[in-house]
């Protein structure tokens, strides 16, 4: 369901779990209830190739740092980011 939609990319709902967690679960090594989980409003950009947490909500869904890396932005800046365990995405609607 699209929230909405401007120059900056179109505003859904999004549904954020801690993959690793996923995994851990399969394996029979943690609780389905454990699950590091979020429902929130994500802002699509279709010219990204990348995926761009918050900090708060990285270290709500339990996401560990694997490690930093320099990113380009269209304008020009540069910036050292932190790459994260991986997440699953659905797009809610």
């Amino acid at each position: 369901r699209i929230i909405s939609e401007n120059e900056r990319g179109i505003k859904v709902q999004v549904k954020l779990t801690n993959e690793i967690d996923e995994e851990l679960v399969y394996r029979g090594l943690l609780h389905s209830d454990e699950v590091h989980v979020l429902e929130t409003e994500a802002l699509v950009d279709v010219s990204s190739i990348r995926t761009v947490l918050p900090t708060k909500i990285a270290e709500k869904l339990g996401l560990d740092i694997q490690r930093y890396e320099t990113v380009s932005y269209v304008d020009g800046r540069e910036e050292t980011v932190g790459l994260s365990d991986p997440v699953i995405i659905k797009v809610q609607g």
